[in-house]
């Protein structure tokens, strides 16, 4: 969960709000409060999610297909470049690799759900515009795409649905742990925010 290839989304999203900042003209002090702030939540937020996934100890899509779908045929992704068709039950795999960690909740949908909610708290709207170019040919999986893709996500909100729906889309998620995940991300972001603006309005502890 915090390898190097999260290690890398961290710095997008660090990225990410670097520009916010700057698309706004914060000054240092409302800089470091949202930062500050940020830093805790996305802490915050992957503390509940391990402690949820030791707790609910819930297999992945994966697993459950392979067993429950047994001797049965499917629709399913066929691998690399073959698109949908009919695939044995036991040999179902999900789009994006399966995590070695538990299946309830979703990481990704609780630090969405956290990032976007403190985001919102902090800059007192939703509003984002950030644009991300998928350049052609780039797929890591499968062969494309065929030209420059641009995503536009013009709210914070949009990027936690879509950085949930990845894990659904992808097969290595359900739905009730995107659902739950976003919940808790959003609490545990409004706690931390209660805190950080008690200190930074020279309230105590």
């Amino acid at each position: 969960m915090f390898g190097e290839p999260n290690l890398r989304r961290r710095a997008v999203s660090h990225q990410a709000s670097f520009g916010v900042v700057r698309k706004r003209g914060y000054t240092l002090d409302q800089d470091v409060k949202l930062f500050f702030a940020l830093g805790n939540t996305m802490h915050d937020a992957a503390i509940v999610t391990i402690d949820c996934k030791v707790y609910f100890d819930g297999a992945r899509p994966e697993p459950l297909i392979q067993t429950l779908y047994r001797g049965k045929q499917v629709k399913a992704w066929g691998g690399p470049n073959q698109g949908t068709r009919e695939v044995a039950g036991e040999a179902w795999r999900p789009y994006l690799a399966t995590s070695a960690s538990p299946e309830h909740v979703s990481g990704h949908s609780t630090f969405g759900g956290a990032g976007a909610r403190i985001m919102k708290l902090a800059t007192g709207g939703d509003g984002f515009g950030y644009v991300a170019v998928v350049k052609a040919g780039k797929f890591r999986r499968e062969k494309g795409p065929a030209e420059d893709v641009e995503l536009k996500l013009e709210t914070f909100s949009v990027v936690a649905r879509d950085m949930g729906a990845s894990r659904l889309y992808g097969g290595i998620h359900f739905w009730s742990a995107d659902e739950a995940g976003q919940l808790m991300g959003r609490a545990a972001a409004e706690k931390v925010w209660v805190k950080v603006d008690r200190l930074a309005s020279g309230g105590v502890r």
